[in-house]
């Protein structure tokens, strides 16, 4: 597997989790993608997960939709501990430390991010 990165916007998913929307084909499970809100708030995650590729509803081009997950949480092949703190159920310790920022952080059924 070679890991690409890619460009990708925030996308809440059908089963209430959170997302991203690639605007390309060519995507792999375990590719980064730096996700920017309109805001320009970044960050990056490693995508467990295509979900849906497709012609895009809102431009001529192609989408990919995909769940992802901490660019810190180990591969998708490894198995991962979950906590569970005040609603909150998250890989690593994003709960603990009380940011809840990351894009694997999933509180109160879907990701929150305040820090």
């Amino acid at each position: 597997m070679t890991t690409q990165a890619h460009t990708a916007s925030p996308t809440k998913l059908q089963n209430g989790s959170w997302g991203a929307t690639v605007p390309s084909l060519s995507v792999e499970v375990g590719d980064i993608v730096t996700i920017t809100t309109r805001g320009g708030k970044s960050w990056d995650a490693r995508i467990s997960k295509i979900v849906w590729s497709g012609k895009s509803r809102y431009s001529d081009g192609s989408v990919t939709i995909v769940a992802t997950e901490s660019v810190d949480s180990p591969t998708p092949s490894h198995s991962r501990s979950t906590h569970s703190h005040g609603g909150c159920s998250c890989t690593g310790d994003c709960c603990s430390r009380g940011c809840r920022c990351d894009s694997h952080c999933n509180c109160l059924g879907g990701n929150i991010y305040d820090c």
